[in-house]
């Protein structure tokens, strides 16, 4: 190395170009720091602190340290905000990338140079531009091994940033495909030469052995939480794939500092695998539809100068053709003289390695093509090579890198390629890699309790290898199931637990998979393993079995809203009685976790004081327990709590705790939204007032809210938009409070289905904003087919049931119809008073209306049906109220001896 570290000029040459370089170097006003081909610090500080950068490269292809120089030349100029045309210079006799840097020829680089340095100002004090010491790695060490592709990194990187020499503003993410040879190997030489211009950070997820499309969309659910949850310390687990990428987008624009995310391994590169964010360059070695860079074969000169060895004159000229171009090939040395075609060829050059450099690749080709540990290899094969297994991998390492069958990575890691493990499992012998499968499962299930995204991947590829014995195998997927879970990563713990299930069925693993399910929304697929589960229990008589199986059953059955099927499954199952509601055998967190789920079920049925005496001391434990801010078993509860008693601050509060954790959109803050709407309109219903205003726009602003994040057809987006249907009913908006129950039938039927309970839910209230407007035969007519489904859906006592009889009978009643009122309104009248708040004041309505109806048909016709119309006229509106006047002990007696209630109609004007 020439020149010292504060020379004003850098200038970059293969070492071929020296004695071009000389007579240039002369003629410069020093000091020149030339380049010798070494990536080191003080090559790094050199080129940082110089004024001009020149690269001389008039021979194409550069060198691959020639091309580092040229990316942090370019990238440091940028960072500091200065123009990079007027601090670097190529110096080439035909076209250079970038474009943006014209190249001038050798005979005019001298007056450029003396151009630039009369108008550039001394620099004292200048950053560091590229990539930090620790990630370099053994490659950037040696330009031997990656020659060539210098259009295509320049191409990449202006795909992913736009103009190379001025920012752009961006106002999503960019995504640019890689097709081609030597994909990976392109991709993590892009990842080092341009770390600069990726402040935020860079993520490497690899698809390697996944080609289920349910462990596809697993694992990338699985690496969003990851980065979020490592970057942000942000846990999306619990939120549906799609709002969680939005979570870590939001995260990231917010930081504001562009990350680099390279995703590896898949057939097909789709919009799903780009985190929506305008500081998210992605990276995607797979076709797709979107902006491609093709990875075209070497040029013979590429191959020369790869051949050689980096001493820039190679031995002797290959022939590329025989090699195909591929790089891999080529710096192998594979292409030998007769070969018939370059797999054969590549097949030769591990049969010509030794004796341990094969047995370590073979094991190397057992695992998934991401860096592995030296270690991982040394232990696995020892019972092969003895006690100096250690050193004999070493050398065995350095053998295969030197021939580039693998390569090593930084933290002193190795990959191998993916086209050395195919050839090296049709060539090397199946029997030793069948018994280092085992060893090496063994060893990896070890190494799960690292956690770390490699070791998963090792873990999937053993698994799915038909030579890792069956028993290995489900150990693998268990371990990767319940390692996902732990996480919070339940869909990748599903899909995991799947695959061990279809490796071997067991009943322990088909019943974390079905809790999984459960927890994860997943209810078929929850369902289909509580089937087999309770099969499988009958035939083994075991009762616990089956009454956990069950449990998990109705839990999905419920939330389907199919509460006939969970009742058949467990409520009302002759099983669960006899063992009851808290087993003995059950430990104190599951019996809590059948307590949680109980009051919710009760709930759900209408039956509030059921679940109010399920829920008391649950929450009472949980409150106590738990500080303000924690969420877990402490949300669920105060979420339920709060739907019970219309606690509208504990409600706000979940949300608060999930707000300020990062995650408004988790479906339990869409819950405790929910509560909290709820409690809010609730509370407006009985205060009337400027209230009830205040609750309708409070509804409005939540649904709006939750139709942008869960969508408009979500459960939480449905009951919202009922809520908010209510509210506008009371306040008296009838036409507004009548489309958007109209509205939201039909989304809920078509989403959830006809019978849904939201669904039902919905269509009563449509029916009663349409009494509202005094089209009581419409009512009339809807109810006569409604009331029946709600009683088979919700059962005969539920309050939805009696306020659809209530106004059925009121529909008939104000159609003529008094006789076939009457029965409608007294069971109504009878369930209404037995029901908690809020429905404990539709008794009232319920009592007006059994009143008018048991009057006479000719008093009905001049009196009773006024009093009617004003009762509707109250029902609808939510502006009236009514009264049942029982005026003194004579009046009680008078309307006793006429074998009836005395009634009046309401004021018309309204209260007071």
């Amino acid at each position: 190395m020439t020149g010292r570290p504060g020379a004003r000029v850098f200038v970059s040459c293969a070492p071929g170009d020296r004695a071009d370089v000389a007579g240039f170097v002369r003629g410069l006003p020093g000091p020149v720091h030339i380049g010798d081909g070494e990536v080191d610090a003080a090559r790094a500080r050199a080129l940082d602190a110089a004024e001009v950068v020149v690269v001389w490269q008039p021979r194409n292809p550069p060198r691959f340290a020639a091309q580092w120089d040229l990316a942090r030349a370019v990238l440091g100029a940028r960072r500091r905000g200065a123009d990079p045309r007027a601090r670097v210079l190529v110096v080439s006799t035909e076209p250079t990338e970038p474009a943006e840097l014209p190249p001038v020829p050798p005979e005019g680089a001298l007056s450029a140079v003396l151009s630039r340095l009369s108008n550039t100002e001394r620099r004292t004090d200048v950053g560091n531009a590229g990539p930090d010491e620790p990630d370099w790695d053994d490659l950037l060490l040696r330009p031997s091994r990656f020659v060539g592709r210098t259009r295509e990194l320049w191409a990449v990187h202006r795909a992913l940033e736009g103009d190379l020499l001025a920012e752009r503003p961006r106002t999503g993410p960019t995504a640019v495909s890689v097709v081609g040879v030597g994909r990976t190997t392109f991709a993590e030489r892009y990842r080092r030469l341009h770390s600069a211009a990726y402040p935020g950070g860079r993520v490497w997820t690899s698809f390697a052995g996944l080609r289920d499309d349910e462990a596809l969309r697993a694992h990338w659910a699985a690496e969003v939480n990851r980065v979020a949850r490592d970057w942000f310390g942000l846990d999306t687990s619990g939120l549906r794939h799609d709002l969680a990428r939005a979570a870590l987008a939001e995260r990231l624009t917010e930081r504001g500092e562009a990350v680099l995310w390279v995703v590896d391994d898949l057939d097909r590169a789709t919009p799903d695998l780009v985190i929506d964010s305008p500081v998210v360059r992605a990276l995607l070695l797979a076709p797709g539809d979107g902006p491609a860079v093709g990875l075209g074969p070497l040029s013979s000169a590429e191959a020369d100068l790869l051949a050689a060895g980096g001493d820039g004159e190679a031995d002797a000229a290959l022939p590329v053709a025989r090699c195909a171009g591929d790089p891999l090939l080529i710096a192998a040395r594979a292409w030998r003289p007769g070969a018939a075609d370059p797999a054969d060829a590549l097949s030769a050059v591990i049969r010509d390695r030794g004796d341990h450099a094969r047995v370590v690749l073979s094991l190397a080709a057992l695992l998934a093509p991401v860096p592995f540990p030296g270690e991982l290899v040394a232990d696995s094969v020892a019972d092969v090579l003895g006690e100096g297994a250690p050193l004999l991998v070493a050398r065995a390492l350095d053998e295969l890198a030197c021939h580039a069958l693998l390569h090593r990575t930084r933290g002193g890691q190795w990959r191998l390629p993916t086209a050395v493990a195919h050839a090296a499992r049709r060539t090397l012998d199946t029997l030793l890699g069948d018994a280092l499968a085992v060893r090496a499962s063994l060893l990896v299930e070890r190494a799960l309790v690292s956690d770390t995204p490699g070791v998963r991947a090792h873990a999937e590829a053993l698994a799915a290898n038909r030579a890792t014995p069956v028993d290995r195998r489900t150990a693998l997927l268990r371990a990767l199931a319940t390692g996902h879970a732990r996480r919070g990563d339940l869909a990748a713990a599903v899909a995991a637990g799947q695959r061990c299930l279809r490796v071997r069925w067991a009943a322990p693993d088909a019943l974390a998979v079905a809790r999984w399910a459960v927890a994860d929304g997943c209810a078929e697929t929850a369902l289909r393993h509580t089937a087999a589960l309770v099969r499988q229990a009958r035939e083994d008589a075991d009762q616990r079995l089956e009454y956990r199986a069950r449990w998990l059953a109705a839990t999905a059955h419920d939330s389907r809203g199919a509460y006939l099927l969970a009742d058949h499954v467990f409520h009302h199952h002759p099983l669960v009685r006899a063992h009851g509601p808290r087993p003995l055998w059950a430990s104190e967190a599951e019996r809590a976790e059948l307590d949680l789920g109980r009051a919710t079920a009760a709930r759900l049925r209408g039956d509030s004081r059921s679940a109010a005496a399920l829920l008391r001391p649950l929450w009472s434990a949980v409150d106590a327990d738990h500080p303000a801010g924690a969420t877990g078993r402490w949300s669920a509860v105060a979420v339920e709590h709060a739907r019970l008693t219309s606690d509208t601050a504990l409600a706000e509060r979940v949300v608060g705790v999930y707000g300020a954790a990062g995650l408004p959109t988790h479906p339990v803050a869409g819950q405790a939204a929910v509560a909290a709407v709820a409690g809010r309109v609730t509370a407006a219903w009985a205060d009337r007032g400027p209230a009830l205003g205040v609750a309708a726009r409070h509804a409005a602003a939540e649904h709006a809210r939750a139709a942008g994040t869960h969508g408009r057809d979500d459960p939480i987006t449905l009951e919202l938009a009922i809520l908010h249907g209510q509210a506008l009913h009371r306040c008296g908006r009838r036409a507004e409070a009548l489309d958007r129950f109209t509205t939201t039938t039909g989304h809920a039927g078509a989403a959830l289905g006809v019978d849904h309970p939201l669904a039902l839910r919905a269509r009563l209230w449509r029916a009663m904003a349409r009494g509202a407007l005094g089209d009581w035969a419409a009512v009339a007519d809807d109810l006569r087919t409604l009331l029946p489904r709600q009683v088979a859906i919700l059962g005969t006592g539920h309050p939805e049931c009696a306020l659809g009889r209530l106004h059925l009978g009121i529909g008939l009643a104000m159609t003529d119809r008094s006789r076939e009122a009457r029965p409608l309104l007294g069971a109504a009248e009878q369930a209404l008073g037995r029901a908690p708040q809020p429905w404990r004041h539709w008794a009232a309505v319920a009592r007006a209306g059994v009143a008018a109806a048991t009057l006479p048909e000719p008093v009905v016709r001049v009196v009773g049906m006024a009093g009617v119309m004003g009762l509707a006229g109250l029902v609808g509106g939510w502006e009236r109220r009514l009264r049942v006047r029982s005026s003194a002990t004579a009046g009680r007696r008078s309307g006793r001896a006429r074998g009836r209630r005395t009634w009046s109609a309401p004021d018309p004007r309204g209260p007071g």
